[in-house]
């Protein structure tokens, strides 16, 4: 069975980059005929060196602005009925140092 769940990983997105994910997924959505989706963000695609208070740090990964830029692109195509953000551990930001570049990027893509 063909899921419906289009999952990339962080270095998929790297590879490809950011226009031709969005155009990927894009695609995939006219194919199973969805209007409305939910996205799952999980911010351990952010490259460890960008956040690394995530449950599994890695690299590569992306950055802060690739992620706004695709939440960007997907968000404002107007499929995207909600989503929801994850993995950041506030128990491995001591002070809360990664805190506010997290908000700012949602803030940059989701606005």
């Amino acid at each position: 069975m063909d899921s419906a769940v289009l999952g990339l990983t962080a270095q998929q997105v790297l590879g490809l980059g950011v226009d031709q994910v969005v155009k990927r997924v894009v695609e995939r959505l006219n194919v199973r005929e969805l209007d409305r989706v939910w996205l799952h963000l999980d911010l351990d695609v952010l490259d460890e060196k960008i956040l690394p208070a995530v449950d599994s740090p890695g690299g590569p990964g992306l950055d802060f602005m690739q992620v706004s830029e695709l939440l960007t692109n997907l968000v404002h195509g107007g499929r995207v009925l909600g989503l929801d953000v994850t993995v950041y551990d506030p128990e491995l930001d001591p002070g809360t140092k990664y805190a506010d570049s997290i908000v700012e990027c949602l803030v940059r893509g989701l606005v």
